[in-house]
């Protein structure tokens, strides 16, 4: 509602309704396996389930890492090469001086869905591809282009993502060796009307419900800590390029586009 108010929202009915049907395609391809995978897990390791659950899930982080650039993103989205020209050249000399392991350019048609503006970087540890949304080139020069790129190496090089990835497997490993003193609690099944049964869909359903308030918990600390990151990356990016007028003035351009405040309210 609030994205098609201001302006932001592109998409077309036809459009949105294609995407709803592939990722419910994606859910029933994808889901049914790992979940069906899951309640086997639990049901064959009995108290110890946790342990296994929570390298399963570790693995199967690691596969949709590895996926998602490759298959799921060319299903919602066109990729091309970013041209040659000033700008490639600039980001290619950027990612050779913080020895990032840059193999792909590529510009994503973002603005078919979004006048939002953005870039990023994914894939394995060893070859890493960034890509640049159509909309940021349309509204940047180069040189701020370049700005956002060094903010979003920034966050390799000071390892960010390796660090949210292990601090989000150890809430993984926190929430299932939590539900596992849940899973076999006959009050706490019973207090819902099931007396005679325990399915484990129903048991984690309501584990979550128990939970809740420490989750939000949880989320206010990596909220500081995303904050915390951001923070360290725009610091990186002006002893990277030893200039932090570019890192003000598209800071400043970004907040300005998307209707947003430099020093938001807390």
């Amino acid at each position: 509602m609030l994205e098609e108010k201001f302006g932001f929202n592109k998409m077309s009915v036809k459009l949105w309704l294609m995407d709803k049907i592939k990722t419910q395609a994606l859910m029933i391809a994808l889901g049914t396996p790992i979940g069906g995978t899951a309640l086997w897990i639990i049901k064959k390791t009995g108290n110890t389930f946790f342990y296994y659950m929570w390298i399963f899930t570790f693995l199967v982080s690691i596969f949709f890492v590895t996926i998602y650039p490759i298959w799921i993103v060319p299903i919602f989205n066109k990729l091309t090469p970013l041209e040659p020209g000033p700008l490639k050249e600039a980001v290619e000399s950027l990612a050779k001086k913080l020895k990032f392991p840059l193999s792909e350019l590529q510009v994503i048609d973002g603005s078919k869905r979004s006048s939002h503006s953005n870039a990023y970087f994914t894939g394995l540890p060893w070859k890493k591809k960034i890509v640049i949304f159509d909309t940021l080139l349309e509204q940047s020069t180069d040189k701020e282009v370049e700005a956002v790129l060094a903010h979003e190496l920034g966050h390799w090089s000071m390892s960010h993502t390796t660090k949210l990835l292990a601090i989000n497997q150890a809430n993984v490993f926190y929430l299932f060796a939590l539900f596992s003193a849940f899973i076999d609690n006959r009050s706490l099944y019973e207090a819902f009307g099931f007396y005679n049964e325990r399915p484990i869909i129903i048991g984690f359903m309501l584990f979550n419900e128990v939970q809740s308030p420490m989750e939000s918990v949880i989320k206010l600390a990596m909220n500081i800590i995303t904050r915390s990151f951001e923070y360290q990356a725009g610091k990186s990016l002006i002893s990277a390029s030893g200039d932090n007028m570019k890192l003000i003035r598209k800071t400043t351009l970004l907040c300005d586009s998307a209707i947003a405040k430099i020093l938001p309210q807390p």
